[in-house]
């Protein structure tokens, strides 16, 4: 696979090039000069834009990082499967997930298309998904195996859903400078890779269960969702004062 800049593209039309443009798309040699700065980061974490979309994030892959982790441990000992049952069951979610990206997705789109409105595309997808992420703690109430992993299937194509929140930094990053915000999004997706894990086995080896466990899961799943709704605030891109970055890239 090879990969190039827009402003190389030998197949690219005006038009696609000045639409590219106008999102902030396009990099200059200026861009490629410009270095790390806290003072970038700082701006940043500034906005509430990047707290709401970090902390929905952050939520999101707790799901994610529970069935990378726990899931087969889960089915083993609370709902005492046996593992040749759970080389089957323990696909479902996974293909859940995959099934909720592509529709979330899908779903953005066509609400883009149909109504023109950015907040709403955007949102209603991953609030909906995380909503569905904490679907979960239902688990501990349902009795036969399918039904379990029916459940934890909801679950996981709610966080599938959800993976659309890449589509909201590229959105709201600043001109020149896209790079920097995902960077920071990523972040606390990798921080829920610390936490979730230390949580959850935490919670399991002073009770001896997977109920508190779950519902930690559906409770970030919920305050990621209270995150979209009420930090982030519109989808727009943020603007910087350039005066600093000019200074150290000169």
């Amino acid at each position: 696979m090879c990969y190039h800049e827009p402003h190389e593209s030998r197949t690219m039309n005006d038009a696609e090039r000045d639409h590219v443009g106008a999102g902030g798309g396009l990099s200059t040699a200026a861009d490629a000069q410009r270095p790390f700065s806290w003072h970038d980061v700082r701006s940043l974490l500034r906005r509430r834009e990047i707290w709401g979309a970090a902390i929905g994030q952050f939520a999101g892959n707790s799901t994610v990082v529970f069935f990378l982790t726990w899931f087969p441990t889960y089915l083993v000992t609370e709902r005492h499967m046996a593992w040749l049952k759970i080389g089957f069951f323990a696909i479902l979610p996974f293909l859940g997930a995959s099934v909720g990206v592509l529709f979330g997705g899908w779903l953005s789109d066509f609400l883009l298309r149909r109504t023109g409105r950015i907040n709403l595309a955007r949102k209603l997808p991953i609030i909906t998904g995380l909503l569905l992420s904490s679907s979960i703690v239902a688990a501990i109430y349902v009795k036969s195996d399918a039904a379990v992993i029916a459940v934890l299937s909801l679950a996981f194509f709610g966080q599938g859903m959800g993976g659309l929140g890449w589509s909201i930094i590229s959105d709201i990053a600043p001109k020149r400078l896209m790079g920097l915000p995902g960077g920071i999004f990523n972040f606390t997706a990798n921080i829920a890779g610390i936490v979730t894990p230390i949580v959850i086995g935490t919670i399991v080896a002073i009770t001896g269960s997977f109920y508190w466990g779950l519902m930690f899961i559906g409770a970030v799943a919920v305050l990621g969702a209270a995150s979209y709704i009420f930090i982030l605030g519109d989808i727009k891109r943020i603007e910087l004062s350039e005066a600093g970055a000019a200074g150290r890239i000169s």
